[in-house]
């Protein structure tokens, strides 16, 4: 027979004390989705209060409900395991980033219901109970089944949810999933009881009621799923209160009616209003008029206010026809107090000290071309004391009143402005975070945008909106830089300094062939080689063949370079034995200008900006035969600047452009823009045995490194770096070398 199912929840989680993450969450799929699929419920508890918890079981809600509600298999056990595929090969990436503190204390179980089929995965210590009704001799009898068991094993960090567990459930089953927490309070024979005697809701604020009782040290979360009859009427229990440590704004998943209702209160509590203080001075106006002229007009004793245990009722929203009313109540009020005033001033005018016989105003006014202060203060002059007395009074707190007024609405209308926009900021930066955590850059940048907007709308008056203005604007630009995958290193290790050798040497390129590294200044011919993990000074390599100036090079073997000569030729130099040896060639065309070299499986590749082509030679023994156009179609080389290849050809093009080229055509690649852009990058490095690819950008002193995809990995930036010239990578050591003027310095890889 098919069945629904009822969930109740439980959770009680306070930040500041609970030593553990917990969350519950049941998926709310759309009306077709849950036809087909049924629920999805997660129980977890990490056990920490660090915020990488949080984005952690938000993580995976979030894949398993994208996995599960949108899987090709319709079976809800096929589903939800590639869903937790899904999940695992997401959550293991992470963990392959270093985000993965949270796995050892990772205890999460999931499931899927649907009508009577229930599967179940977990990892770490949680508990699921199945209370079921089985006959016996004695009558009927409800066990309480434990679904997982007690024995634990260490969560694989390459696949964390590794088996799952599927049945069926019958009418009146109940299923109770919790955390271990809930057992240090209760029995398992306890909770079983509670179930019985009500139904899950009645249960759940039993549970909840005692928990609330004791100091809060745990955190506690579960849900029980009660299995009915498709046709049975639902009826809902009646709404129970909610305890208030479960309303908390760490927790990463409450109900969508929740979020409404605090997002409301929010505004309504944010919302610049002049109201409230408008009442308060308009009560503590009146009651002070009230009980100044009671004693000293009316001569009558304080009235003793006696409270009554009912609380005022609320301010009405500001705008609305119900301010109004309190307002104009308040205002008739006030009237009829003044007129009583009145009247009883006139009704013991004959007992107040005899005077100057009272004048009124409103001959004065009717005088209004003959109106002045003077008589306006001779009409006060013949007023008795206790009438003197009234006006000073209503004059000084009619005064009162406006200053208040001005005091207490305008500032707190921008404060509250300004809270607003802290809480929308602070809210995109954490956004912001939580998308480079998992590789959400374009979103990360969006919220940064919103969050450099809203920065420009705080206050910076005042020294603390300064400084905390500063730090808003540092947190920014954190991001900004991790966004930008800038690494600002402010002290490279110096390797050699080749000024030292000779004075006249000005290295232009530098080559790593093994344990050595090899600088050539072209102008003058002079090459220089440096043993690494030796404190063997830098010594010049003397060539005393007839081969001509080395121009460019590039690494053609363990322990040799190669290098075309100003003679339109090539000379092979081996750095272990410091030794020269002429190459035969031939060039296709008359005139070539050789730009740069690469080496790949014993062919060699030259950069020709004269013919503006990519010519490649075969290598035997002593030469290198004659070389042939390599590219099937006419492409515009002629301002290229290095060339770089790893079976495929890398050419770099002014203004930062790296095109791509397979069997002789264009390939499609693209670098992906950076912050800020490649306008002047001059050198290219990379290898069949890299992963990467390296350029120089001497104008802004960095090393920028992409994948071989063109997706950004790190931009390597230091002041040190003032004539940067060019780099030599080692990723099996992960080590670059960089040629700064006179300079070889290193820095590790980060990436």
């Amino acid at each position: 027979m098919p069945l629904r199912q009822r969930f109740e929840t439980l959770l009680l989680y306070d930040p500041n004390h609970s030593p553990a993450t917990a969350n519950v969450w049941i998926a709310h799929p759309s009306p077709s989705e849950e036809q087909a699929l049924g629920k999805l419920v997660v129980v977890s508890s990490l056990e920490n209060t660090d915020r990488i918890n949080l984005d952690v079981i938000n993580l995976i809600q979030e894949e398993l409900r994208g996995g599960y509600y949108r899987a090709v298999d319709a079976k809800p056990e096929h589903a939800f395991e590639q869903a937790l595929n899904q999940t695992n090969r997401r959550l293991h990436r992470v963990i392959t980033d270093g985000v993965a503190d949270w796995v050892e204390r990772a205890n999460i179980l999931v499931a899927a219901v649907w009508r009577e089929t229930l599967v179940i995965s977990s990892v770490g210590t949680i508990h699921a109970f199945l209370l079921r009704r089985s006959l016996k001799q004695g009558g009927a009898v409800y066990q309480m089944h434990d679904l997982i068991g007690s024995e634990t094993s260490a969560p694989n960090p390459v696949r964390l949810f590794s088996h799952t567990i599927s049945g069926r459930l019958q009418v009146e089953d109940q299923l109770l999933i919790c955390t271990s927490s809930l057992l240090d309070y209760f029995s398992v024979e306890k909770l079983r009881r509670t179930l019985l005697e009500g139904n899950p809701s009645t249960a759940v604020h039993q549970w909840e009621a005692t928990l609330l009782g004791v100091e809060q040290r745990a955190s506690f979360a579960a849900v029980v799923v009660q299995a009915l009859a498709a046709e049975s009427q639902f009826v809902a229990s009646p709404s129970r209160p909610v305890a208030q440590a479960t309303l908390t704004q760490s927790a990463p998943q409450v109900s969508m009616e929740h979020l409404i209702a605090k997002e409301q209160a929010t505004e309504r509590l944010l919302s610049p209003s002049i109201w409230p203080a408008f009442r308060d001075l308009i009560i503590q106006l009146s009651q002070g008029v009230s009980r100044l002229v009671r004693r000293l007009v009316l001569r009558k004793p304080p009235r003793r206010i006696v409270p009554t245990g009912v609380a005022r009722a609320a301010w009405p929203a500001a705008g609305g026809a119900a301010s109004w009313s309190r307002l104009t109540r308040i205002i008739g009020r006030g009237a009829n107090q003044l007129w009583a005033v009145w009247r009883a001033l006139r009704s013991r005018r004959t007992s107040l000290p005899a005077g100057p016989p009272p004048v009124t105003i409103a001959p004065i006014l009717r005088r209004q071309r003959r109106f002045s202060l003077n008589a306006l203060v001779n009409w006060f002059q013949r007023l008795n004391r206790p009438r003197q007395w009234l006006l000073a009074a209503s004059v000084i707190l009619l005064f009162i009143l406006a200053l208040s007024m001005i005091q207490k609405t305008k500032p707190t209308g921008t404060a509250r402005l300004t809270v607003n926009v802290s809480d929308n900021l602070a809210d995109h930066l954490s956004k912001a975070r939580a998308a480079l955590l998992y590789g959400g850059e374009a979103a990360a940048q969006e919220h940064l945008t919103a969050a450099q907007a809203l920065a420009d709308r705080l206050p910076n008056r005042r020294a603390k909106d300064k400084a905390a203005r500063q730090s808003t604007l540092a947190a920014i630009n954190e991001l900004v830089t991790q966004l930008a995958h800038r690494t600002v290193l402010p002290n490279p290790t110096v390797v050699a300094q080749l000024a030292t050798v000779t004075p006249l040497n000005q290295p232009q390129q530098l080559y790593l062939a093994g344990s050595r590294l090899v600088a050539i200044d072209p102008d003058q011919s002079i090459v220089t080689a440096v043993t690494l993990g030796k404190n063997i000074p830098a010594a010049v390599i003397p060539n005393a063949l007839d081969t001509g100036r080395p121009t460019t090079g590039t690494v053609t073997g363990t322990a040799t370079l190669t290098f075309a000569t100003d003679r339109r030729g090539f000379v092979e130099l081996d750095v272990g034995k410091e030794t020269w040896k002429p190459l035969d060639s031939a060039w296709p065309t008359a005139g070539p200008r050789v730009q740069s070299l690469a080496s790949y499986q014993g062919r060699l590749y030259a950069l020709d900006t004269a013919a503006s082509d990519l010519v490649r030679f075969s290598r035997s023994v002593n030469t290198l035969g004659t070389g042939i156009s390599w590219l099937k179609e006419k492409i515009e080389l002629g301002s290229a600047r290095a060339l770089a290849v790893d079976g495929s050809l890398y050419v770099l093009m002014p203004n930062g452009v790296v095109n791509a080229f397979a069997n002789g055509r264009p390939a499609v690649f693209a670098l992906n823009a950076i912050d800020p852009p490649l306008t002047d990058a001059t050198r290219l490095w990379t290898d069949v045995n890299s992963k990467n690819i390296y350029l120089v950008d001497p104008s802004r002193k960095r090393i920028v490194v992409f994948t071989k995809t063109g997706k950004l990995i790190d931009q390597y930036e230091s002041a040190a770096w003032e004539e940067l010239r060019d780099v030599a990578v080692s990723e099996k050591t992960k080590t670059a070398y960089v040629l700064s003027g006179t300079t070889i310095s290193s820095f590790p890889l980060l990436h």
